[in-house]
C-alpha cells in the first residue's frame, strides 16, 4: 500500500495489516498532537487519545477516515477518497 501525503510517500505491506475500520469523529475525539501538522494541508504526524492510544495520521479529509491496525501494534489513520472500496480491496482474501 502506498500513502502519498503532501511531501513524501509512505509504503506499507498488505500482509502486515491486522484490521481495517472506518472511524468517525467520536473515535478520534480529543486526540492530542504529539508531533506533526494539525490543520494546514491536513492532519499528519503522531497523535494520541484515550480510545486508540498512539497513532500516526495521514488525513487530508475529515469525512473518510480509516484506521489501519498492524500486527506489530502500529496504528495509522488515513483518509482515502472511497473508504468502503479501499477497505474491500484490503480485506479481500488471497486465493488458496
Amino acid at each position: 500500500m502506498l500513502v502519498e501525503p503532501m511531501l513524501s510517500k509512505v509504503h506499507f505491506k498488505k500482509d502486515n495489516i491486522k484490521n481495517l475500520q472506518q472511524i468517525g469523529k467520536q473515535t478520534i475525539a480529543k486526540s492530542i498532537r504529539i508531533f506533526g501538522n494539525g490543520g494546514l494541508f491536513g492532519f499528519t504526524g503522531y497523535f494520541s487519545n484515550a480510545s486508540i492510544c498512539k497513532m500516526r495520521w495521514f488525513v487530508m479529509r475529515k469525512d473518510t477516515r480509516v484506521l489501519i491496525d498492524f500486527y506489530d501494534g502500529e496504528k495509522i489513520v488515513i483518509s482515502p477518497n472511497e473508504p468502503k472500496e479501499f477497505m474491500n480491496i484490503f480485506k479481500a482474501k488471497e486465493p488458496d
